[in-house]
């Protein structure tokens, strides 16, 4: 957004988020702006290396100052008001942030795949800084903090720790499952839990339900129960291997993700991820989508159309009005 120099837009970003917005606009979409990475000028790592070839990586590094990151997320605000339904203040900075080193094993999930929790204080200061800018620029805005990468709860409890209460209007996050903890020989080896298992073994940050409501218990002890739980991201990958061979395996899962979703009145936006698939590759990351890579409607997107269609929502600004469900 502002690449070179504080304060300074590319006209160029306009351009292409415009584009972007009345493309949504025109399909009848809400739209949730997610604001994040941080340019050379304003980052905090001190090499400042712009015109290398590692400056995609550095942009993972938080802003020096987080006032610089609310400044530029109010100029957005402000320029789209009326116009998009949230505005999400990163994506999952507690799996990405640098140059934190990986968090302790014995708080973390079984791959170390987390950051120290100096990144939950960081990110609290930012959410902090941004928020109040944000709803100046746009009273009726969104704003969504957390995107945090799976059931993060240690992260979540420390951003309350650094007084973020009080400063987001939805706290998001990403649930998703991971493999059963099982060897080779077991005929479950390879295969992802469902949504409603939290088999032994298992890091409590895959685990759906159980992350669900554990973070939704902090936000009732923090006294912040009103406010409802985003999934921002979610879903269900159809590789060829384990249960994701058999489509029926892979419609029961999004089916009881949905029963799930519905039986939470605090769960107010639930967003798939993703759309389309990235590769036709079996590796993890890339096919998450409800249309194959040739743009060709999946089983599961055909069933997950079907879910979608009988649940009607009600929906007003500020995501205080819970979904009404049709019977």
């Amino acid at each position: 957004m502002e690449p070179n120099e504080k304060g300074k837009v590319d006209p160029r970003f306009w351009l292409r988020v415009d584009a972007i917005l009345l493309a949504t606009e025109k399909a009848k979409m809400l739209t949730i702006f997610v604001f994040s990475d941080t340019p050379c000028w304003a980052t905090s790592d001190p090499r400042k290396l712009c015109a290398t070839s590692d400056f995609p990586i550095l942009k993972r590094f938080p802003p020096a100052d987080p006032n610089d990151y609310g400044n530029a997320a109010a100029v957005l605000a402000k320029r789209y008001r009326g116009r998009i339904m949230a505005l999400e203040l990163w994506d999952e900075p507690n799996l990405i942030w640098l140059p934190l080193a990986s968090r302790v094993g014995a708080i973390n999930d079984n791959s170390s795949l987390f950051v120290d929790l100096q990144g939950a204080e960081q990110y609290a200061k930012l959410v902090k800084a941004a928020y109040p800018k944000i709803k100046l620029a746009d009273p009726n805005v969104t704003v969504v903090a957390g995107s945090i990468a799976a059931a993060d709860l240690d992260y979540v409890n420390v951003m309350y720790d650094n007084g973020v209460k009080g400063n987001f209007d939805a706290l998001s996050f990403h649930p998703f499952t991971d493999v059963y903890p099982v060897g080779r020989d077991n005929i479950r080896y390879g295969i992802s839990y469902s949504p409603s298992e939290c088999p032994e073994g298992a890091s409590l940050f895959w685990c759906f339900r159980n992350g669900v409501e554990r973070i939704r218990r902090t936000m009732v002890e923090e006294q912040e129960d009103p406010k409802p739980i985003w999934f921002t991201q979610f879903g269900f990958r159809s590789t060829v291997a384990g249960n994701w061979a058999r489509t029926t395996g892979h419609e029961t899962y999004l089916r009881e993700a949905f029963r799930l979703i519905n039986s939470w009145d605090y769960v107010r936006v639930a967003c798939w991820s993703n759309l389309v698939d990235t590769t036709d590759s079996n590796s993890h990351e890339t096919r998450f989508g409800l249309y194959d890579s040739q743009l060709k409607i999946k089983f599961l997107g055909e069933r997950f159309r079907e879910i979608v269609t009988n649940i009607t929502t009600a929906y007003d600004t500020n995501m205080t009005t819970a979904p009404r469900r049709r019977d």
